[in-house]
């Protein structure tokens, strides 16, 4: 039987439960209060959460949303508690946020995160990135937990990255485009097609214009055959609003609303919602070419960036413009002087002119003409020597001053009276002139070379000419002049003769002087037609003969002439040798001034040539005398007298030669005349 408890035991059971109790009291009073802590802190970090979060229930409503998901929804909490949450979505995303919310609730698996939009009070759409769970209350209904946050700002910046990047894309391809391109036509369609490949641009077009107006070139991307209608428009000289505005600006010409804007434009046609027109002028220095467009989403129009980036592309096509425009003109005047240089190569190639170049004083061009004026029979004969080798010594000096002051100055210099020396060793006249040169890439001269060999000549022929009439008319004023003087006299002692011998002494005197003068006439006639007489096989032997009859006849001396002729000889000749035989016979007898006058004579023959010699006993010639008329017979000099002038011409004719050679007694001549075998 069990024992039964006492009252004290009761009451110590009773305290001990009633102590537990309030343990137990405390406890709870413990917990409550952290739940309550707990509580107010989760509280406390979802209101100020900077995403939106909620929570749905088991009808699509709205049980929970904290401030941040108001402020996205712009709805106060009381009009969006208690309504589905498929109210507040556009109709893109309605679908998807209900099927996933319902495979959720049903346990199956879905993506945790994902994004769609939402559509504020005042309409505006808003992008947004959901991360949802569910839980079970404490009666065991499933509840969607769900956290969001408004990405819009940050969708929109990556759309802008997104499409800057592609325009910085665009750039470089058009860039590169540019280092290879450098046809205009093909670099402009190149680059209207790589600005929409990209897909930064939608569409692309370019028209460049002369400068006055005219329509050059036009070129598309993304029109196609919907551009022509344009470009006959612009054929016409009509220019478009958004052209005519940027050709006469440098800023960025934009078009928020082409469709409300450009109304009356033929590429309105082209454009939709949501996009607008850019426009701007390709324009390098002062020089414009033309306008670039484009049509670009219309949030991006006014992104300075965006306007930044489509003007450096104007620029860098601007500047490849002015590159191909410079390559053409630089084409074109290397063609130019290509032409030129070929023009002027042929023109100093077929010139009559001595041509060459010389540079750091060695000869590095000749013409055919100067070849020829030097005796060379190719260029290499010539290029590579210095011009001190084809340069008289005499005149060195001269040509280097001169090409001193060409170097210094730049100008080119008057003629210069030069002598050359040929190939050969002989010497050559020329007349130059010379001009600074920039020859294969370095500073050289030009020199411009006239023969004037043929020019000296005829300068030789009109002075000896001169002289030759000079020389006739002194013959005629003196040695004339002397003869009537002695025939003056005659006469004079002649009128005044008191005896027949002395009468007829005067009259011989007489007749010899009229001999002479005719002599005289005869000479000069000789003279004037020695060059056109014929040459012909002539007798040398009679020729002495016929002049030693002659002379003997002439004077009244007592002459003795001594042949010693080995043989007979046959000589290029005529009639006129007999003159030269006289003519030193003459001057024999004339300055031996005792008698017997002995002149001895004696042929012989040497190689091609036969040799007379004729040695007389008279006064004879100095050598000064000897050397001065030889130089005398040169310059025509008064105190030669014609027959010795006479005798050189007449010898000189035949190609022969007469020598005073330098003997103890008297005078002897050497005559040369060629033979004839």
């Amino acid at each position: 039987m069990k024992e039964k408890k006492s009252k004290d035991q009761i009451i110590e059971e009773l305290r001990q439960r009633i102590a537990k109790l309030e343990k137990l009291e405390a406890e709870h009073k413990k917990v409550e209060e952290a739940l309550k802590e707990s509580e107010e802190r989760y509280r406390s970090i979802v209101e100020n959460s900077h995403a939106g979060i909620l929570i749905v229930g088991e009808d699509y409503k709205f049980i929970y949303v904290n401030d941040e998901l108001c402020r996205i929804l712009k709805y106060s909490r009381e009009k969006i508690i208690g309504h589905d949450f498929r109210e507040f979505l556009d109709e893109e995303s309605k679908q998807l946020v209900a099927d996933r919310y319902i495979k959720r609730q049903r346990g199956e698996k879905v993506p945790s995160r994902y994004e769609f939009n939402v559509v504020q009070k005042n309409g505006e759409k808003r992008r947004v990135e959901i991360s949802s769970t569910v839980i079970k209350d404490s009666a065991g209904k499933v509840r969607t937990v769900a956290q969001i946050l408004d990405i819009t700002e940050r969708k929109k910046a990556e759309k802008e990255i997104k499409h800057l990047n592609l325009i910085l894309l665009a750039i470089r391809k058009v860039n590169q485009l540019i280092a290879r391109e450098k046809d205009r036509d093909r670099l402009l369609s190149g680059a209207c097609d790589t600005l929409i490949k990209t897909r930064g641009y939608y569409t692309a077009w370019i028209t460049i214009f002369d400068e006055s107006g005219g329509l050059v070139t036009a070129t598309e991307a993304g029109l196609g055959v919907k551009f022509l209608p344009m470009i006959e428009q612009l054929k016409c000289g009509e220019l478009p609003d958004c052209t005519r505005k940027a050709l006469n600006q440098s800023e960025i010409v934009v078009i928020k609303n082409p469709l409300s804007i450009c109304i009356d434009c033929i590429m309105v046609e082209n454009c939709t919602d949501g996009i607008g027109t850019m426009a701007v002028r390709l324009e390098y220095g002062e020089r414009i070419y033309g306008v670039l467009h484009v049509t670009v989403p219309v949030g991006f129009l006014m992104d300075k960036k965006e306007q930044s980036l489509f003007k450096e592309v104007t620029g860098d096509l601007a500047l490849a413009l002015y590159s191909i425009e410079l390559e053409a003109e630089r084409k074109k005047t290397e063609k130019e002087l290509q032409e030129s240089e070929e023009k002027y190569r042929q023109l100093i190639k077929i010139s009559p002119d001595a041509v060459y170049v010389h540079s750091d004083r060695k000869i590095v061009f000749v013409n055919p003409a100067m070849m020829e004026f030097l005796g060379a029979a190719n260029p290499e004969d010539l290029i590579g020597k210095p011009i001190s080798d084809i340069i008289h010594p005499d005149y060195l000096r001269i040509v280097e001053e001169r090409d001193r002051n060409i170097e210094q100055k730049g100008e080119r210099v008057p003629l210069l009276e030069e002598k050359f020396i040929r190939l050969d060793g002989t010497m050559i006249n020329g007349e130059a002139a010379a001009a600074p040169l920039i020859y294969q890439g370095k500073p050289a001269i030009l020199v411009v070379i006239r023969d004037i060999t043929e020019h000296k000549r005829l300068e030789q022929q009109r002075e000896k000419a001169r002289k030759e009439a000079e020389f006739y008319a002194d013959v005629l004023g003196h040695d004339v002049g002397n003869i009537n003087q002695i025939i003056s006299g005659y006469l004079y002692l002649l009128e005044n003769a008191r005896d027949e011998e002395t009468r007829k002494k005067n009259i011989k005197g007489i007749k010899k002087s009229i001999e002479k003068s005719k002599r005289l006439a005869e000479s000069i006639k000789i003279l004037k037609t020695i060059k056109d007489t014929k040459i012909e096989r002539f007798d040398l032997n009679k020729s002495i003969e016929r002049s030693i009859k002659k002379i003997k006849a002439y004077f009244d001396r007592k002459i003795e002439v001594k042949l010693n002729i080995d043989k007979k000889y046959y000589v290029k000749a005529n009639d006129f040798l007999d003159k030269v035989f006289f003519n030193i016979f003459e001057n024999a007898v004339g300055y031996t001034f005792h008698d017997p006058v002995i002149i001895d004579v004696k042929t012989e023959k040497k190689d091609d040539f036969c040799n007379i010699y004729i040695h007389d006993n008279g006064l004879g010639i100095s050598k000064e005398k000897r050397e001065d008329i030889i130089e005398n017979l040169e310059t025509l000099s008064k105190r030669t007298g014609i027959g010795f002038y006479l005798t050189n011409k007449i010898l000189d004719r035949f190609n022969g030669k007469f020598e005073i050679k330098d003997v103890e007694k008297g005078t002897e001549i050497v005559i040369s005349i060629p033979v004839i075998s």
